[in-house]
């Protein structure tokens, strides 16, 4: 092992004036969580269904808590709306879903 011994010391120049640019900052939570509407969704998608005979490439707009999807129907089942574009959407986080002409 190699003795380095004493070293040097660090520049730093003094601390003349103090930033007073600092502002008071406040972290919270969104006050206004989305209350999902009183649609059934599953009621929703059969009744799309039996429209036409089926449910694939229905153009709709999905709501959910964090995201909003304007995209077709691939199909559904009793757990998830799978959708063309590869998202895979369970029906318990759908707060709202319309269909588009």
């Amino acid at each position: 092992m190699v003795n380095i011994g004493k070293l040097p010391n660090i520049y730093h120049d003094e601390l003349k004036h103090y930033n007073t640019n600092n502002n008071t900052i406040y972290y919270c939570t969104p006050n206004n969580k989305i209350e999902k509407e009183k649609i059934d969704i599953n009621s929703f998608l059969n009744n799309m269904n039996k429209e036409s005979g089926y449910i694939f490439n229905k153009n709709v707009i999905i709501k959910t808590n964090n995201y909003s999807y304007n995209t077709y129907i691939y199909k559904y089942d009793n757990k998830y709306v799978y959708t063309i574009d590869n998202n895979n959407i369970l029906i318990d986080d759908i707060i709202s879903i319309e269909k588009r002409t």
